[in-house]
């Protein structure tokens, strides 16, 4: 039971690292699951993290779902180039609408945001534009 529990302190060490390592982009998503609060008066939502108020994400949580959104990103691009060698007849655009279609019919269940899902599809449309060599794949919607 003690080298579990020694094992399970190394890999949070690690991870902390990891994490302190990773530069999440200005453009991913500081909050992507926005609070709309009614009434006259201005609102925000915020939560108590560590004895502080926090409004949208810890730099912690970000940084993880960055990580979960990219590696999102890796294997849709992995499956767009599976695909566009397996069906040369479909284009660009096709393709493009078959992967927008499948994250927006999955985003409850891999539990995105908005904001997370517009960030992903426009990494995905990029990385098709390089891989096309900017052929006949078109720009962010």
């Amino acid at each position: 039971m003690g080298a579990v529990a020694g094992l399970q302190a190394v890999v949070k060490v690690d991870r902390r690292k990891v994490m302190a390592d990773v530069a999440v982009p200005a453009e991913f998503p500081h909050d992507p699951f926005p609070a709309s609060l009614s009434g006259a008066q201005a609102k925000f939502s915020a939560r108590l993290v560590n004895g502080r108020y926090v409004v949208g994400l810890t730099t912690e949580e970000r940084t993880a779902r960055y990580l979960m959104c990219q590696d999102l990103v890796d294997q849709l691009l992995s499956y767009f180039r599976r695909k566009a060698d397996e069906h040369p007849e479909w284009s660009c655009e096709d393709l493009l609408c078959r992967v927008e279609k499948g994250v927006a019919s999955r985003q409850t269940e891999w539990e995105l945001g908005s904001p997370e899902v517009e960030w992903i599809i426009a990494r995905v449309r990029e990385g098709a534009r390089m891989d096309r060599g900017l052929s006949d794949c078109p720009g962010d919607a």
